[in-house]
């Protein structure tokens, strides 16, 4: 989405941050959302079924790292690039 660790706030209601990720979604995107915001917990079910319908999947990162070229990324440590 272009976020940084100060953009995700407790102040959001849930369909303002549903709505920001969904909206800026794309293909081989690492999305973090961090669970000790309220919001962000509210958020998250409506998250997971919005891009479940537009059909993208879910990965963990240790999936990333157990499967270093998995959907076409490479995972070297904290790093994941296109491969």
């Amino acid at each position: 989405c272009g976020w940084d660790r100060h953009d995700e706030k407790d102040s959001y209601v849930e369909n303002t941050l549903r709505n920001v990720v969904v909206s800026h979604a794309s293909d081989r995107q690492i999305v973090l959302l961090h669970n000790w915001y309220q919001s962000t917990l509210w958020s998250a079910r409506g998250i997971f079924s919005d891009l479940q319908a537009r059909n993208y999947q879910f990965v963990t990162l240790s999936d990333l790292e157990r499967q270093p070229t998995l959907y076409g990324l490479q995972y070297s440590g904290s790093t994941v690039m296109h491969a």
